[in-house]
């Protein structure tokens, strides 16, 4: 069985996800071609006997001078990508099903006579269904079909999606992200005095609201507490947040960086003492988290974590929170106050998380385990892979 899998363009982040998505369900037996605008050529990224196919999109300049006025460049980037795969008749010969990472490029697929499966990560859910109404006019008519699944980062994201596009139950899929814990093994952590050094990664979004983060260490510098942050991203709110550190003197306190690369990424958690992830509903766009993949990657990293409370964090990181050891706590998402007392707390009692009941907890999202549900997804559809009814060969057995 051929599988289509179609990915606008690639970031650092989503590139390692789709790579060990195909390589789960290549170890599983199936054939599987990847569409894409670009591939960043990652050493270690490329797969034995992955069929790739580059379209023209908005890197190689070769659709944008057809297009006429689009509502944002990303929106552009996918509509270039729609229409490069669309003039490549290749691609689609004698494919058994599609799935379209990132939900937008599921528009390229209306009509297709096979399964289709579109993934709906936050962008996708949060801010083009809202803001693009051909996207969502786009998803509703794809939405027609019990071959026509949608997958999910968390149930809480699901529901709120479902509803928008009036998905049928049968058609909600929840599948959860892939942690590469080879990238960020275990580090058990201390505190032996000086600053708390605090890290915060992700797009500086409305909803990620690193503004209530920001008004936790000011208030925490104002009581005495020595802690550092650095806010790692980049997007709308930056001038807003660069205003705050400016306007309550926090240039010693607080780095933004724009530009890390992965492996900066990784280095900044092992040189932190806490992860803070304070995100909530964005009331002016309704955007949300639909995962948050660093918290995830903070853990394996041995961090102790600081989470606000709200709807896909609460579901996806209750366990950890319950935890008896205290290292995973929760606060009132927007209380600056909550996320300050919550801070201070940890330096009381500073310690990892138990390895254990992290590797436990992590073990859910490894690449053995989420390959497994979208096997079960697959083969719920009747794409079986070559030699079906055969015990589908352990992921780490593969050869890449």
């Amino acid at each position: 069985m051929t599988l289509l899998h179609a990915v606008p363009a690639y970031s650092r982040i989503n590139e390692e996800y789709i790579y060990l998505h195909l390589k789960a369900l290549m170890a599983r037996g199936y054939d599987c071609r990847l569409i894409t605008s670009r591939l960043l050529n990652t050493p270690g990224r490329t797969l034995p006997g992955l069929e790739v196919h580059i379209v023209p999109g908005r890197e190689s300049g070769g659709w944008s001078r057809q297009l006429t006025r689009i509502e944002s460049k990303l929106l552009r980037q996918y509509r270039e990508f729609e229409m490069g795969t669309l003039a490549l008749a290749r691609p689609m010969r004698d494919v058994d099903a599609i799935q379209a990472q990132f939900g937008m490029s599921a528009t390229n697929f209306l009509r297709a006579p096979v399964p289709v499966i579109t993934s709906m990560h936050g962008y996708d859910g949060n801010v083009a269904l809202h803001s693009h109404r051909e996207f969502r006019s786009a998803m509703q008519r794809l939405s027609a079909g019990d071959d026509r699944i949608f997958t999910f980062p968390s149930q809480h994201f699901a529901d709120k999606v479902a509803n928008t596009l009036s998905l049928a139950q049968s058609q909600v899929r929840v599948v959860r992200n892939y942690v590469n814990q080879d990238f960020f093994p275990w580090h058990a952590r201390e505190f032996t005095g000086g600053p708390l050094r605090l890290c915060c990664i992700g797009r500086f979004e409305g909803f990620k609201d690193q503004i209530t983060l920001l008004e936790a260490v000011r208030q925490l510098r104002d009581q005495g507490v020595d802690v550092r942050l650095d806010l790692v991203g980049f997007g709308p709110t930056q001038d807003r947040l660069t205003s705050f550190v400016g306007i309550h003197s926090l240039a010693d306190r607080v780095t933004l960086h724009a530009n890390l690369s992965r492996e900066g990424i990784r280095d900044l958690l092992y040189q932190s003492h806490v992860y803070v992830q304070p995100s909530h509903v964005d009331p002016q766009s309704g955007a949300e988290e639909s995962f948050c993949i660093a918290i995830m990657e903070a853990l394996a990293t041995g961090l102790p974590v600081i989470s606000s409370d709200y709807g896909a964090l609460e579901e996806i990181y209750r366990p950890m929170a319950d935890a008896p050891d205290g290292a995973f706590r929760f606060f009132e998402a927007g209380n600056p106050e909550a996320l300050a007392h919550a801070i201070d707390d940890s330096l009381d009692d500073y310690h990892s998380p138990a390895e254990s009941r992290v590797q436990q907890f992590i073990g859910g999202f490894s690449e053995q385990s989420v390959g497994d549900a979208w096997y079960d997804i697959l083969t719920g559809l009747g794409v079986m892979p070559e030699g079906a009814g055969a015990a589908a060969p352990s992921v780490t057995d593969a050869a890449v």
